[in-house]
């Protein structure tokens, strides 16, 4: 795929915003396309600036011409990095939440784009990077009870009581989360740890906000059903044991997965 490049070097050369935003335009049809307003010269790759900054204000259209024109650049670092076919689904879908979503504390990667180069090569530099603080994070433990964190009661038999009925618990979440779909994991992730809103999670998967709400209840219910199983239910219960201490970005992991 060719990039479409605007020289700077030469300033009476330099096109007008104007004329970058009708090429853009005509380029990225159906995209919210609007010129940034801290650049007052456009940057060699302006065409494709466009397209990032409306990738960055969640538009919908954007986000889709993105994945279809440079989502391949992003599968060939994956196989690059030796990433087993398997478990490439899992990791696009990640390095995709990290670069086109926004969080409280982060914004989305793709906003960092300033244009001086083309857009496919800054996103196999910036999915390389990505992917190997993700591969370091996925290294860690999923879950971790300490002994200090149980309760702590007089009597030791009941003190074991507890301590397994509570081990039994985080055993049918972490079953019930390891069931659900990659996309139902990454919507549970942006909205419980991240605390991402219903209407950015549904731009970034094309959906309506009330779609991803639904989304959201039926894996509450579907991890209702997993730690209320008839044949656990002797130590698991509808809700956590009283005094356990859950992290769930140990469970889930704390970095979206990318799906089939």
């Amino acid at each position: 795929m060719i990039t479409e490049t605007i020289s700077v070097h030469d300033r009476a050369r330099t096109p007008s915003w104007s004329t970058v935003l009708a090429a853009a335009r005509a380029r990225w049809r159906g995209a919210g396309l609007a010129v940034p307003d801290d650049l007052r010269i456009p940057p060699a790759h302006a065409v494709d600036l466009l397209l990032a900054a409306a990738c960055g204000r969640g538009d919908r259209v954007a986000v889709r011409i993105l994945l279809r024109e440079f989502g391949s650049a992003i599968d060939r670092v994956l196989a690059a990095r030796g990433v087993e076919p398997w478990d490439r689904a899992e990791l696009r879908q990640m390095l995709l939440e990290r670069l086109l979503v926004d969080r409280p504390d982060q914004p989305a990667r793709i906003r960092s784009y300033r244009g001086d180069g083309p857009l496919v090569g800054w996103l196999r530099v910036c999915a390389a990077r990505e992917l190997l603080m993700l591969q370091r994070r996925r290294k860690t433990a999923w879950y971790s009870l300490e002994g200090d964190d149980l309760a702590t009661v007089p009597d030791p038999e009941h003190h074991a009581v507890v301590a397994e009925r509570e081990h039994a618990f985080v055993c049918a979440l972490g079953a019930g989360l390891d069931d659900l779909h990659p996309r139902e994991r990454n919507v549970l992730r942006l909205s419980t740890l991240h605390g991402v809103p219903h209407e950015q999670i549904a731009a970034m998967y094309g959906v309506h906000r009330v779609t991803v709400a639904r989304w959201l209840g039926g894996v509450r219910d579907k991890l209702r059903r997993a730690t209320t199983r008839p044949k656990s239910r002797s130590l698991v219960t509808d809700d956590a044991p009283s005094g356990i201490e859950l992290d769930v970005g140990q469970l889930l992991g704390r970095d979206c997965e990318p799906e089939a």
